[in-house]
């Protein structure tokens, strides 16, 4: 399915670096364009993945990519699973000429928890001191209206994902409403359906690159890829 959804990176650098830094004062990174394929890191101790990276949405109405979590995205041993007790953000945008994800965003969220396995179980299980853990990726809403702000639901995931794969992700904008899909290739594995809290169609979303956290920050070196897609 061919669609313009691809990602137009933005040229106003230094613009964009004061206003990101306004609404992260800790951050003290050089921000460069985001090219259609990128791999980050995130260092023990923090939470966000560098390169720092710009690029806003070209479409009001999609956003197409496709992510890779290695293998060290989950946690080595029982301590550092206690680090894990929030949803990690992958991949997404801000929404309605907002410069802060807080207010208004859309993005995949990934969640490493602990889990009880179940008959026939075909999802991808991780086995840590006796007990089970699984991957899920998820839709994760920000608004400004909200109470709290953070809208998501980790027991109605988009799916369980392995390790050092990449899957392809959408995100379809509607007038009050957001569409999360995940494929593995081309083969739709499922959608959810989230409500949008504001009504700006403004084409120029700023993406939101990969955070470790919640609160925790990262135990360990980890690496995620992301590929900007034109169509799945």
């Amino acid at each position: 399915m061919k669609t313009n959804a691809s990602i137009r990176l933005l040229a106003s650098l230094g613009f964009i670096s004061a206003l990101l830094s306004a609404c992260h004062k800790e951050i003290d990174f050089v921000f460069s364009p985001m090219s259609r394929h990128e791999t980050f890191t995130v260092q023990t101790g923090a939470h966000y993945f560098l390169p720092r990276k710009t690029g806003a949405m070209g479409s009001a109405t999609v956003l197409m990519f496709a992510a890779n979590l290695h293998s060290d995205t989950v946690p080595s041993n029982a301590e550092e699973v206690t680090r894990y007790n929030g949803v990690n953000k992958l991949f997404g945008f801000n929404d309605c000429k907002s410069w802060d994800p807080q207010k208004n965003s859309a993005r995949v969220g990934w969640y490493f928890h602990e889990t009880k396995e179940l008959p026939n179980d075909v999802r991808p299980l991780h086995a840590i001191d006796g007990k089970k853990y699984v991957m899920d990726v998820l839709p994760f809403v920000d608004h400004a209206a909200g109470d709290p702000p953070h809208e998501y639901d980790v027991k109605n995931p988009l799916a369980s994902i392995e390790l050092d794969r990449f899957y392809q992700y959408k995100i379809e904008v509607g007038t009050d409403r957001y569409v999360f899909s995940i494929y593995d290739g081309s083969a739709l594995l499922n959608s959810i359906t989230v409500d949008r809290h504001c009504t700006d169609n403004d084409p120029t979303k700023l993406v939101d690159f990969p955070y470790f956290g919640g609160v925790g920050t990262a135990p360990h070196p980890m690496t995620i890829d992301i590929t900007l897609l034109d169509q799945i």
